[in-house]
């Protein structure tokens, strides 16, 4: 907009450039999740987590098979902490996929539609309808070869 250029070719190139753009932002974009989510998945405290969750429910499955120790709640009570540490680990996760995920979409499509409807402002014919308080743009349907305004 600032070459001040609105032929419709030079418009459609820079459609065409935008929309290339956002391509390469959802390849990168995907490469860079698919890494992410791996190296979460592989963290040194995702596995430790993951590990001391196995050893709470494993120990308090353990005791529960002793037949003496089983009556009180220590075999309860490790299953429980095992389970709840697997449910903070999945929680942690869920909201690291989350924040990556909100960053999904590259905001190009505005800026395309724009460019569009400039396109269409310059270089198609349009209509101009007027109330008390606005203006309508909109695109004509067909355009008359004469028009005149008869009083």
């Amino acid at each position: 907009m600032l070459a001040v250029n609105f032929s419709t070719d030079y418009l459609k190139n820079i459609e065409c450039k935008l929309e290339s753009y956002s391509l390469d932002y959802r390849a990168l974009y995907t490469d860079t999740y698919n890494r992410i989510e791996g190296l979460v998945s592989s963290s040194v405290e995702n596995v430790l987590l993951g590990g001391v969750s196995t050893v709470g429910k494993f120990a308090g499955g353990t005791i529960a098979k002793i037949p003496i120790i089983s009556n009180g709640p220590v075999d309860e009570a490790l299953i429980d902490a095992g389970n709840l540490i697997n449910s903070v680990n999945n929680d942690r996760r869920k909201k690291a996929n989350e924040q990556i995920l909100s960053r999904k979409e590259s905001c190009v499509d505005g800026f395309r539609d724009e460019v569009k409807r400039v396109d269409a402002l310059y270089n198609k014919p349009q209509v101009f309808y007027f109330d008390n308080e606005n203006v309508y743009c909109v695109p004509a349907l067909s355009v008359p070869a004469h028009s005149s305004i008869e009083g």
